[in-house]
């Protein structure tokens, strides 16, 4: 039933940690990033590397969106639900990463925190993707 590949029952419980945790901190950290960025009432006119911040938080919220949607559909068309999953984690999730690291200015820190928690997550999943292959 579950194979020999990425979906095998000992890399069910990896997965279903890195899916939400991805999406819990994503979440978490770029509403907390929006907050600080109201409170911080810094309006339209702002400077290059704020607006670097806000595309940041818009493709964290893409990157979450990317992958609950593949998520999602991956009981309906597996093919499509991967592709999405793995562009919500691997093609936007950098992007906004890369962002973050570029930007200054409001919300940054709570950005980054959560940049770094997500990166972390990744990190052991990849960890335990090379131990079950040891196997």
């Amino acid at each position: 039933m579950f194979g020999n590949g990425l979906f095998a029952l000992g890399m069910l419980g990896p997965l279903l940690l890195l899916f939400l945790g991805h999406a819990a901190i994503g979440l978490l950290f770029s509403a907390a990033a929006i907050v600080a960025r109201l409170r911080a009432g810094s309006g339209a006119g702002a400077a290059g590397p704020q607006r670097t911040i806000d595309c940041a938080i818009a493709s964290l919220a893409a990157s979450v969106l990317l992958t609950v949607l593949g998520a999602a559909l991956l009981h309906l068309d597996s093919n499509l639900g991967i592709m999405l999953f793995a562009a919500g984690l691997l093609l936007a999730w950098p992007v906004s990463a890369v962002l973050t690291l570029l930007g200054r200015g409001a919300g940054w820190k709570p950005l980054l925190v959560g940049q770094a928690l997500i990166a972390l997550l990744l990190s052991g999943f990849l960890v335990c993707l090379w131990v079950f292959n040891l196997r």
